[in-house]
């Protein structure tokens, strides 16, 4: 399996490559810069942003699936836009990009607070990105990952929330 990687350079992404290639795999590293979670890895490194959508088709072309590890985590707020940038706009980047180019599974990681800012969730909602969550409202937990998505996300890109990558 080719794999790609985004945040590959940060904590999670390293020991994620780390498994990925004891277990076999092929991996894609993809980050704004090279750093020292896969130095010495048997990587094939991809410099790209996420806010860059041509940057993400070029890093995701021939890839089966991507774990998009990319995010920015602020706790003093988001004053300039970086956060909501980052990890709503280039999830949304990120999500097109690997449909754009055929991946057949997406995992996505996310942080603790993304799930309890409810007007974020509701436009990172893979499902639902052309306008807010209808279930947002019903004060179901909403999201990606939520059993409330999980069907229209399948009916919408073939994806399988089901499915077990071997």
């Amino acid at each position: 399996m080719i794999a790609a990687v985004t945040g590959a350079c940060g904590h999670l992404g390293g020991n994620l490559i780390r498994a990925l290639l004891e277990a076999g795999h092929h991996v894609r590293a993809v980050d704004l810069r090279a750093g020292a979670a896969i130095e010495g890895s048997q990587v094939t490194f991809v410099e790209a942003d996420v806010l860059e959508p041509e940057w993400l088709r070029r890093a995701f072309r021939g890839v089966e699936v991507v774990f998009h590890l990319a995010a920015i985590i602020s706790v003093t707020g988001d004053p300039h836009g970086q956060v909501q940038a980052i990890n709503v706009t280039g999830v949304q980047n990120m999500a097109d990009a690997a449909l754009a180019c055929g991946v057949r599974r997406l995992v996505h990681c996310s942080s603790v607070p993304m799930t309890t800012h409810r007007h974020v969730w509701a436009r990172s909602c893979l499902p639902c990105s052309s306008g807010a969550c209808p279930r947002s409202s019903e004060g179901d937990p909403i999201g990606s990952t939520s059993p409330m998505c999980a069907p229209r996300a399948s009916a919408r890109t073939g994806w399988d929330p089901e499915a077990r990558i071997t």
